[in-house]
């Protein structure tokens, strides 16, 4: 059995975890704060779910519940709901008033058409950039 200063010490621990996470969070959304918008979407999405790229080109407006906060998405046989952060919420609201609701892609490349795995790509790769420059 652990001692309460064993405890006490594994749960500063984790909030100096928390804490360190919530710092570099605010320290990426700095740097991308000029980012397009459906990007930094793109972003809190990645960062804050357990979503798979795959799942995240295939969002439709509908998916998302502003008002419950989650994301709808189908993992195989089963729809899941993921919670999203009211940072994602605002992110979300405001490109979905800019977009056709229904069941229109969530994200849309340059032609208008769904974003497809290349595109993801190269968005992510953008944030990998900005967040670790080459030396």
């Amino acid at each position: 059995m652990q001692s309460s200063s064993e405890l006490n010490g594994s749960s500063e621990r984790s909030l100096e975890s928390e804490q360190t996470r919530e710092f570099l969070l605010l320290l990426i959304r700095q740097k991308i704060k000029d980012y397009p918008l459906s990007d930094r979407a793109i972003f809190e999405l990645s960062y804050n779910t357990n979503i798979s790229s795959t799942e995240l080109i295939n969002l439709n407006t509908s998916d998302v519940d502003f008002t419950r906060k989650i994301v709808r998405i189908d993992r195989g046989n089963e729809t899941e709901l993921i919670h999203i952060t009211d940072n994602c919420v605002s992110l979300l609201e405001e490109m979905c008033s800019m977009i056709i609701y229904g069941d229109s892609p969530l994200f849309l490349n340059s032609k208008g058409e769904r974003i497809n795995l290349s595109n993801l790509w190269f968005i992510k790769r953008k944030f990998s950039i900005e967040i670790y420059p080459d030396p």
